[in-house]
C-alpha cells in the first residue's frame, strides 16, 4: 500500500487539533447549559455541561476556579466562557472554561455582587455612618433626568404633601455610559451649592443593564462622602443597586423616596393645632 494515501492516528489528531485552535469561532465561546459530574482533582474543577440531547467535558483550572463567587453543584444551570481544545493522545476534545456564570445572573450581576462584596468589607454600608434624614426638608434637592417621569412623579408627591418645600432639580443622565459621572457631577454640584437638607437621587424601573449607572463604584464613594443625606429611589420594589446600599435612606421607588422626605401635610397641620392647644392651656 502506498503510504502517501493514509495518516497515521498521531498525524490525523494533530491536524484536527491544528483546525479547532485555529477556528476563530470555537475560542472565547459563551456556552449554555447544565452542570453534572462536578468535581474537583488537584483544586481543578471537572464537570460535564448538557442539554437534552448533548454533552461536552469541561475542566477549569485552579486560577480560575478560584475566582469564582458561587458554589457549582449538579444541575445548576450556567454560562461558560473557554476555548475547544483537543486531547491529542485520545482524540477526545473537551471545553477549557476561564469564566462561569450563573444562568441569568451575567456579568453585570457578578460584578454587582463584586463590588457590592468590596464595599461592604470597607463599611461604606455600615449604619453609623448614615446622615439622619431631616424631619421637615424645606429644601429638597432631586438628582434625577429632566424629561423622566420619576422627577414628575417625586415633585407632584411633594408638593401635595408638603408644598412649603422647595425643590432644587439637578439634572442627570441616569442610563448610558455616561450617566454615572453625569450623577456624580450633580452630587458634587449639590454638596457645593449646600442649598438641599436632603438629596433625592433615582430614576424608574428599567432593566438590569438601564440601572447599572446606579452601580458605580465612584459613584458610591460619592454618595459615601456627600455632606448632605441622601435618599435613593431606583427602580420599582424589587430593584436594588449599590446606590441603594450606599445610600443613607433606601425608597423603593421615586414616589416613595418623595413621600420619605416629606410630613403628610394633614399629619403637620394637627401637630400645629395640638402645639397651640397646649400652649393656651
Amino acid at each position: 500500500m502506498n503510504e502517501n494515501k493514509y495518516l497515521s492516528v498521531t498525524a490525523l489528531n494533530k491536524y484536527i487539533a491544528y483546525k479547532i485552535t485555529n477556528d476563530k469561532h470555537l475560542t472565547q465561546i459563551a456556552v449554555l447549559g447544565e452542570l453534572s459530574n462536578v468535581r474537583l482533582s488537584k483544586n481543578h474543577l471537572y464537570f460535564v455541561l448538557k442539554d437534552e440531547n448533548s454533552e461536552i467535558n469541561c475542566i477549569m483550572f485552579s486560577s480560575n476556579k478560584n475566582t469564582l463567587k458561587f458554589l457549582p453543584i449538579d444541575g445548576m444551570k450556567v454560562v461558560i466562557t473557554g476555548n475547544v481544545n483537543v486531547y491529542e493522545p485520545r482524540g477526545t476534545y473537551n471545553i477549557i472554561a476561564f469564566q462561569m456564570l450563573e444562568y441569568g445572573k451575567g456579568a453585570l450581576y457578578q460584578s454587582f455582587l463584586e463590588l457590592k462584596d468590596k464595599l461592604q468589607k470597607e463599611g461604606l454600608f455600615e449604619s453609623k455612618y448614615k446622615l439622619m434624614i431631616p424631619e421637615y426638608s424645606e429644601n429638597i434637592g432631586v438628582i434625577t433626568s429632566d424629561t423622566g417621569e420619576a422627577f414628575n412623579d417625586i415633585r407632584i408627591t411633594i408638593s401635595k404633601r408638603f408644598p412649603l418645600a422647595t425643590i432644587y432639580l439637578y439634572p442627570s443622565l441616569v442610563q448610558g455610559n455616561d450617566a454615572a459621572q453625569s450623577l456624580i457631577n450633580a452630587i458634587k454640584k449639590a454638596n457645593k451649592d449646600n442649598l438641599c437638607d436632603v438629596i433625592i437621587i433615582g430614576r424608574g424601573g428599567g432593566s438590569q443593564e438601564d440601572l447599572s449607572c446606579f452601580n458605580d463604584e465612584e459613584l458610591a464613594r460619592t454618595i459615601f462622602d456627600s455632606k448632605i443625606p441622601v435618599v435613593s429611589g431606583v427602580g420599582h420594589e424589587g430593584d436594588f443597586t449599590i446606590t441603594d446600599f450606599v445610600s443613607d435612606k433606601r425608597a423603593a421607588t421615586p414616589t416613595a423616596a418623595a413621600m420619605l422626605v416629606t410630613p403628610q401635610k394633614e399629619s403637620l397641620l394637627t401637630e400645629i393645632k395640638t402645639k397651640e392647644y397646649n400652649i393656651n392651656n
